[in-house]
């Protein structure tokens, strides 16, 4: 009996273990779950996170590129209306991309990236006067899991 209860406190110190050193791996480098085809889905999302966190956090050192969009550029993808688009780059790298209504709108949708990848899009029904992301705003969420 005492082994037993020994062997399963060893145990769940280690799984405890494991799950924190697991943490700290995703906030400091969530690319390696992000990789892992074999991370399950909270994993995937909980990276996802901590990834736009670091990609908002990094903002102010991207380079932006805006550019203006007419409705024809974008009949072919979208029905939506976009006058504006925001390119958010770490060198060559896109990070975050942000598309900005037509008059009328205040609707916003937010693409974050990770190895040119699509992984999470935000999108707000009010966000064209804001330039960052607020974690706690109101909005649709999608996550996207890398095709690897």
């Amino acid at each position: 009996m005492k082994k037993k209860l020994i062997a399963g406190i060893c145990l769940g110190a280690a799984a405890g273990l494991l799950a924190v050193t697991a943490a700290e791996t995703m906030k400091s480098d969530p690319g390696a779950v992000l990789a892992n085809s074999s991370a399950s889905a909270k994993e995937k999302v909980a990276a996802i996170q901590s990834h736009v966190g670091q990609v908002e956090t990094n903002l102010p050192s991207y380079t932006s590129k805006e550019g203006a969009l007419t409705a024809a550029q974008t009949e072919n993808v979208t029905t939506e209306s976009w006058k504006k688009i925001n390119g958010y780059f770490d060198g060559d790298t896109l990070r975050r991309m942000k598309l900005y209504p037509q008059t009328g709108s205040e609707k916003t949708e937010e693409f974050y990236f990770f190895e040119n990848e699509p992984v999470f899009v935000f999108v707000e029904e009010k966000g064209a006067e804001k330039e960052g992301h607020d974690k706690d705003t109101v909005g649709s969420k999608y996550y996207f899991a890398c095709a690897r």
